[in-house]
């Protein structure tokens, strides 16, 4: 059977992860033959994986949508497909055989609700993008999930979906020699892109204050460079002008992030997220966790016992067990 997989939106942090998941998975299933079709990832080509990139597609919104309802059916009628496997969220309206969506946008099915004049984006995403994802599981004819959670959202917006959604879990193999072992001064680590909803100013507000209480023998690392949005620009210049402890080091690699779980607390105040990666891998190494207190954090972490969860609003409650860990550890 030839089998498409589709995820032109795919580039880094967690999409790139559940892409390299899957990638993983077909090329030990020598029954089939798989055609990944991307726009700029890139993946080595296999026995049975054939890769097509399809630069185009990032120009913008006209360039994707053209090729989801149009320029796709190209590559389609080439490779013969049978079947679809889209990790973005959405399915392929012209394609009549089987589809089956990954559906990892929490988005659509958040408790917080962005207003237009609050995040123009965010605002689009939730309530436009948003129907033609609901419109996707509508459509499919299965949807994988990533956790028991996204499956309670979904069946609740979509009655009748519960039969034909399965949860699959995007295991990240972490090496065992990652390991958390506390060394002097205390770090903490907030992997995350420059999204609104990652909330980095609640860390910023909460620095703001242990400065004020005198704590200094302190460092927070963020996996931004500063300069990503307005928003993150404001924020970076705020922690230089206000000299904050906080290190802006930009995205490292997975190796360089598992280094840092083993002698940082991981600070995650996102408010919306369908499985937040970091809190699995940080778990996994067993680093001591401060958490947004959500339904996915509460779902992820359910059986672990070395985290602290907080109102992702709280700046104080945040505070509050930064310097909690911190006098722990002397």
């Amino acid at each position: 059977m030839n089998i498409a997989v589709v995820d032109v939106a795919a580039e880094s942090g967690g999409a790139a992860s559940v892409l390299e998941y899957f990638y993983e998975q077909h090329r030990r299933d020598k029954k089939n033959h798989y055609v990944y079709l991307l726009s700029t990832y890139h993946l080595d080509e296999t026995e049975n994986i054939t890769v097509v990139n399809v630069p185009w597609v990032k120009k913008g919104w006209g360039s994707r949508l053209y090729f989801d309802f149009f320029g796709v059916n190209r590559y389609l009628k080439q490779y013969g497909i049978n079947e679809v496997l889209s990790l973005q969220n959405t399915v392929l309206p012209g394609f009549k055989g089987k589809q089956t969506v990954y559906e990892h946008n929490a988005l659509p099915f958040s408790e917080y609700k962005f207003s237009l004049f609050e995040d123009r984006r965010m605002w689009i995403y939730q309530n436009v993008i948003g129907k033609f994802i609901l419109y996707a599981i509508r459509r499919a004819d299965h949807v994988i999930v990533q956790t028991e959670w996204m499956k309670r959202a979904v069946t609740e917006r979509i009655p009748g979906s519960e039969n034909k959604t399965e949860v699959c879990f995007p295991y990240v193999m972490i090496p065992e020699i990652y390991k958390y072992q506390s060394m002097g001064k205390k770090l903490f680590f907030y992997p995350a892109n420059s999204s609104r909803f990652k909330n980095h100013r609640l860390i910023i507000d909460a620095c703001r204050i242990l400065k004020n209480d005198g704590y200094q023998d302190y460092s927070v690392i963020f996996t931004l460079y500063g300069n990503e949005t307005k928003e993150i620009s404001e924020l970076h210049r705020m922690s230089r002008e206000e000299e904050l402890n906080i290190e802006w080091a930009g995205p490292l690699p997975s190796e360089n992030v598992y280094k840092l779980y083993e002698r940082s607390v991981l600070v995650f105040p996102s408010y919306i997220e369908t499985i937040g990666l970091p809190l699995y891998e940080a778990s996994v190494i067993g680093s001591p966790i401060l958490a947004a207190d959500c339904q996915y954090a509460r779902d992820l972490l359910k059986d672990y016992d070395k985290v602290f969860f907080f109102d992702y609003r709280d700046k104080d409650k945040l505070t509050e067990y930064m310097e909690l860990l911190m006098k722990a550890d002397k």
